[in-house]
């Protein structure tokens, strides 16, 4: 008796175990096993191979990790990811599947329209103003990473072409995003400057919204930040605009330097003499 009761205690156990594994076998295949089929065709830029993938929907906006098994991967799910990397047919393919456009990452709080607008791909605007005409909320900011906005991801250049990170601005101002939102810098005046966003620079400038000589992170001003890095043509032209508008040479970080100070050890001659003061 005590063997035929142990034969039937390990047959049930044995059961379980099986029917365990294959439960938990088709929920990793509907969402984490998914979402990295999905991935994987983005990656690949592999249109077809996403397209069938969709024909057979499964969970498209699961992240491609349980969240318990991960540390530093933003674990993005397939329409972060696709907007991130630029891959402007994959947004398109996966939001007309169904793709949550205001998914909420549990790791880094970002949408699908904060991961385009901070991966300064080339098509980052494109994506970015196809999300919102499909719903992307434009109001939201992150409650870690130092509170991101999406008005405040919207002043880039660098990789991009400035006239179009302008429109996406001034849309995003149309939609009533806050012009005043606090961003890591300080304020976005401060952000047009770093960001070397000229256009955006003077609109904040010709309505009067921002103190041209308010400074933020470290005490840096508008014209420090300019005198931080990459010194070019457009450099000196924005500093000569803020030399205009009666940006103060004079002002002394929290390094104890000024924007001369700063000039100097870019060696560039033109920059220094602009930013001489006695």
């Amino acid at each position: 008796m005590n063997k035929i009761l142990k034969v039937v205690i390990s047959l049930i156990l044995i059961s379980s175990v099986i029917y365990l594994s294959i439960i938990g076998y088709r929920h990793y295949d509907y969402n984490q096993g998914y979402a990295q089929a999905l991935i994987r065709a983005i990656h690949d830029f592999d249109d077809e191979a996403l397209n069938k993938l969709l024909e057979n929907p499964k969970n498209i906006d699961s992240t491609p990790s349980l969240r318990i098994l991960i540390n530093d991967s933003s674990n993005a799910n397939p329409l972060e990811e696709a907007a991130f990397i630029g891959n402007y047919n994959a947004v398109v393919a996966l939001v007309e599947a169904g793709a949550n456009v205001n998914f909420i990452n549990p790791t880094t709080d970002f949408t699908p329209l904060l991961n385009a607008l901070y991966s300064n791909k080339p098509d980052q605007i494109l994506i970015a103003n196809y999300l919102i005409d499909h719903g992307a909320d434009v109001h939201y900011s992150t409650n870690s990473n130092g509170s991101i906005s999406v008005l405040e991801e919207s002043i880039n250049y660098y990789g991009i072409d400035m006239e179009e990170s302008y429109s996406l601005f001034l849309r995003l101002i149309s939609l009533g995003c806050d012009p005043y939102v606090r961003t890591g810098l300080g304020n976005i005046f401060l952000k047009s400057a770093l960001e070397k966003n000229k256009l955006v620079m003077v609109y904040l400038l010709e309505n009067e919204m921002f103190d041209i000589n308010g400074v933020g992170y470290k005490g840096y001003s508008a014209l420090m930040l300019l005198s931080l890095r990459d010194i070019d043509e457009l450099t000196i032209e924005m500093v000569n605009i803020l030399l205009t508008y009666g940006a103060d040479k004079t002002l002394v970080s929290e390094e104890g330097l000024t924007a001369y100070d700063y000039a100097l050890k870019t060696g560039n001659t033109e920059l220094i003499e602009l930013l001489r003061f006695e």
